[in-house]
């Protein structure tokens, strides 16, 4: 079933987002992009979880704020279809079956630190002489750090295009997405 931005702002988006644990790895082919406005966390830290706070804006000092101006703070979010079958990846993992889809946050960070996700998915792209485009493969891997602000996790990255892809791109789910448009006469 196709997801679009209308039916993620109404209804939410129900794809899960992967979150990375120390020497985690997300792999799969990408089957979509888009932004997402960030929001402020908060360390809850009685339940030692992070609450999403209000949406952050950049201010006049170029820094993220939660002050409401006109240049909203934007992730990159990629589609990948993975290999999970189990809800690897997704705390609170909801019942039932598993598609593999996740999103997956490229975010940066400030450039005294590098290591970022979007640093190690740049990296990446260049290595493979890539820009992003749907259908490529894309492999992240968390690879060091403590998550604090001296320590800042470490993260590396592959990338494939399309037409070369890696030996793990057996493992996914079959492409079951027709050719053309079904509804469309003129395909």
């Amino acid at each position: 079933m196709a997801k679009d931005a209308f039916d993620d702002l109404v209804f939410g988006n129900a794809t899960p987002a992967f979150s990375f644990k120390l020497n985690d790895t997300i792999r799969g082919k990408i089957t979509g992009k888009a932004t997402s406005h960030r929001r402020d966390l908060k360390f809850d830290a009685k339940a030692k979880t992070y609450e999403q706070g209000d949406l952050l804006y950049w201010g006049s000092d170029n820094k993220p704020t939660t002050d409401v101006t006109d240049r909203p703070v934007l992730d990159p979010v990629l589609t990948l279809q993975t290999p999970f079958k189990k809800w690897e990846g997704v705390p609170n993992a909801p019942e039932g079956d598993d598609d593999g889809i996740r999103r997956f946050f490229v975010v940066a960070r400030s450039k005294a630190n590098p290591g970022s996700v979007m640093d190690a998915f740049k990296d990446a792209c260049r290595a493979a002489k890539s820009k992003l485009n749907i259908g490529d493969y894309v492999e992240m891997r968390r690879v060091g750090g403590k998550g604090s602000v001296t320590e800042p996790f470490v993260h590396a990255g592959d990338y494939w295009p399309a037409d070369n892809p890696p030996e793990w791109a057996k493992d996914l789910p079959a492409d079951e997405s027709p050719e053309g448009d079904a509804d469309d006469p003129f395909a």
